[in-house]
């Protein structure tokens, strides 16, 4: 007969590796992860390619690169930040701030939180709630475009969120790479916009616009804001609700919320002609934009990739071309920082900045 005593040391020694396993795997996946300092460097000038501009509560500048990493500019010196967490990035797609000033950097290599000088990875929880639902404080991002997932961080951990298989016009839509000719899954998270309602409206790369009370998922599938076709997608990258209360998602329609309680069906929202093409031509097709945003004025400013930037009034329609050496650039994103100034991150021209006439270069 095996001793009592041999038995409870055995059941200790199996306890203790498993307590042990256990607590490297929630190092791991929980969000406990060891600080480091920032590392930077100081520098003259931007990136060419600028895909994200930000201004933090503490009113610095930051800019995020297509393949240089992260800038920050505090009005007199710009550093450039190349590592977070002895981990090199080049891709930066958001940056996204918390009530306690803590920065999120959404990069190539995964989510990281600054604080102050200190930055962390925030890996997906061992105890991921898959569920769709929200807790005050939420914040939520992106995943890479062949993705049919976004995060949402509660603040302790980082919870990975699936978007359930939509039915279009009796076909299902299914998360998947096996046609070699769809380059993007139809799921992909282009933007991420919060209405003024606190609600999430999610642009995806084929299956339209996704609307997320906290609570419902409800999509709208119209023609204008799908691309059930094989190769490239546009998709949604733009979502935009002006004051009076209408959603443009880059289309030719602007979107009118009825009740948002109904079922998940047309009778939930109202569809309706919006300005059209840009350059006022009925068959024109400049209706597909990367950016927009409503001003201090209740001007809608709209960024297009080669075609500029159009200045909407309600009424009248204007159109900002930015140029460099007679030749009219490449446009990523548009920002209006917390006094209403406008910023242009551009394809390979660095920065650019509304003085109220035209846009011209940001030199720090």
């Amino acid at each position: 007969m095996i001793p009592s005593s041999f038995l409870m040391l055995c059941i200790l020694l199996v306890f203790t590796a498993c307590k042990a396993q256990h607590t490297e795997l929630q190092k791991k996946y929980s969000n406990i992860t060891k600080s480091t300092v920032v590392q930077s460097d100081t520098v003259t000038s931007l990136s060419n390619n600028i895909m994200v501009v930000f201004q933090d509560s503490k009113h610095d500048y930051w800019f995020g690169s297509w393949v240089d990493g992260l800038y920050r500019f505090d009005g007199k010196t710009l550093l450039h930040i190349s590592k977070l967490n002895g981990i090199g990035i080049k891709r930066v797609d958001e940056i996204k701030e918390d009530s306690n000033g803590n920065l999120y950097v959404k990069t190539n290599k995964g989510i990281f939180k600054i604080n102050q000088n200190t930055s962390e990875q925030l890996h997906e929880s061992l105890h991921n709630d898959s569920h769709w639902h929200r807790t005050n404080g939420d914040i939520f991002f992106k995943n890479t475009q062949g993705s049919s997932h976004v995060y949402r961080y509660d603040g302790r951990f980082l919870h990975k969120l699936t978007f359930p298989n939509v039915t279009i016009n009796g076909t299902l839509i299914q998360s998947s790479f096996t046609d070699k000719t769809q380059l993007v899954d139809p799921y992909g998270v282009y933007t991420i916009y919060t209405d003024s309602k606190g609600h999430l409206w999610f642009g995806t790369a084929v299956v339209g616009v996704c609307y997320f009370d906290g609570s419902t998922l409800r999509w709208i599938h119209e023609k204008d804001v799908t691309e059930l076709h094989k190769g490239p997608s546009n998709g949604v990258r733009s979502i935009l609700e002006d004051n009076d209360g209408y959603f443009w998602f880059n289309s030719l329609y602007k979107y009118k919320i009825n009740n948002s309680n109904t079922p998940n069906n047309s009778d939930w929202y109202e569809r309706l002609k919006s300005i059209g093409s840009l350059d006022g031509k009925i068959n024109g097709e400049m209706y597909e934009y990367l950016t927009s945003l409503n001003d201090n004025n209740n001007v809608i400013w709209i960024a297009t990739y080669v075609n500029g930037i159009w200045e909407y009034k309600g009424t009248t329609i204007k159109n900002h071309l930015i140029k460099s050496n007679n030749k009219t650039i490449n446009l990523y994103s548009l920002y209006s920082d917390k006094t209403g100034k406008l910023w242009v991150g551009t394809h390979e021209n660095g920065v650019y900045t509304y003085n109220g006439t035209t846009f011209i270069p940001f030199i720090p």
